[in-house]
């Protein structure tokens, strides 16, 4: 569930930092959303699907089932890579240790509202076990930064589980995002 509010809190977050010359006015795109390719190392499974409401909106779903609370012990990972130069370079990784937080400071609105379609009362962490659905949430691109760097990049987004002891938390989940900045113009 965390999942959702956080590709769209990505989505900026993956393009703030780049070479000056490539920045300017823009839209953004996401163009797949899916399972990352070694999905079947996760234990938790997230089916997400978009769909095109029209050339600003983005409609998605999601299912999926926790079988755990989802709280402020879990953390996200986040390794971008911008394709250039023919593949896809590393580009920025972000990372913190409260998915929760993480979500309030980059995209509460998206959360509260995705949160709410979910049936979570209130629309806030933890977020109880048990099955997750969301249907139709739209997404509105104009929200978004108008400045940005112009690209294409592909951002896996992980789920972290809590740290144990000294060992580093273990990635529990993972969806693949492939969002675009492109000029107003193109």
């Amino acid at each position: 569930m965390v999942i959702l509010p956080l590709l769209l809190c990505a989505v900026p977050l993956v393009a703030a930092w780049g070479a000056t010359d490539m920045i300017g006015n823009g839209r953004w795109i996401t163009k797949n959303v899916a399972k990352c390719p070694d999905d079947s190392k996760y234990t938790t499974k997230l089916e997400i699907s978009r769909k095109k409401v029209n050339r600003t909106h983005d409609g998605f779903n999601l299912n999926g089932d926790l079988d755990f609370v989802l709280d402020n012990e879990h953390g996200i990972f986040i390794d971008a890579c911008k394709y250039m130069d023919g593949g896809c370079k590393p580009y920025q990784t972000f990372a913190d240790d409260c998915a929760c937080c993480f979500l309030k400071k980059h995209a509460e609105s998206n959360m509260v509202e995705i949160f709410t379609k979910a049936g979570i009362d209130p629309p806030d962490c933890p977020i109880p076990k048990g099955a997750l659905v969301v249907k139709d949430y739209v997404f509105n691109y104009n929200a978004l930064p108008e400045k940005g760097i112009y690209g294409t990049y592909d951002a896996k987004i992980y789920l972290l589980q809590p740290k144990v002891g000294e060992n580093p938390p273990e990635k529990i989940g993972c969806v693949l995002l492939t969002l675009q900045f492109e000029n107003e113009t193109d």
